[in-house]
């Protein structure tokens, strides 16, 4: 079992996001289309602490717009629509998440660039057209609010569930 923490924005035109994700994402029927903030990952005994390790991440950021810019390819052929918009509030919580309890499972690879990913295609699938039909469906930055945060465990094969939402904004302490 792993998990991974995610917001599932609230996005204009999400019926042509959803079009797109059916016919190039394999996790359609998994999850909606989401933003990951924590990459999934295995730790005995951490759900129990998860909502405590999310709500410190997330004090002090209110809910939020973002802007998806149109689809672009990535490697390990994903599609994806990042944002030129929130980005920083996501980078944020995603911090504070590595810099504190889930330190261990950080990932030095890369740097963190908040996306919808769109589509993740075979090696065999022709990533440069599937990119370029994605784009003209989704040809324009569409606008979003995030205004939660929630926890996904993932059960393979291909299964999982929210185990709780967080609102984004002022909590009683």
């Amino acid at each position: 079992m792993e998990f991974a923490i995610v917001a599932f924005p609230i996005i204009e035109c999400a019926d042509l996001i959803a079009s797109v994700r059916r016919r190039f994402d394999p996790l359609d029927g998994l999850l909606p289309a989401h933003v990951t903030i924590a990459f999934p990952f295995s730790e005995p005994g951490v759900e129990a602490s998860l909502e405590r390790l999310l709500g410190e991440a997330t004090v002090g950021v209110d809910p939020f717009d973002i802007t998806l810019a149109p689809p672009t390819s990535a490697g390990d052929n994903y599609i994806f629509m990042e944002l030129s918009e929130g980005a920083d509030r996501f980078g944020l919580v995603h911090e504070r998440l590595y810099s504190g309890a889930l330190a261990r499972h950080r990932s030095s690879s890369q740097g963190y660039r908040p996306h919808v990913t769109v589509g993740h295609l075979s090696s065999s699938e022709d990533l440069t057209s599937a990119t370029a039909q994605a784009a003209d469906i989704l040809s324009r930055p569409l606008r979003g609010r995030v205004d939660a945060v929630s926890v996904f465990r993932l059960d393979y094969p291909w299964r999982g569930e929210v185990v709780f939402t967080l609102p984004l904004g002022a909590r009683p302490s």
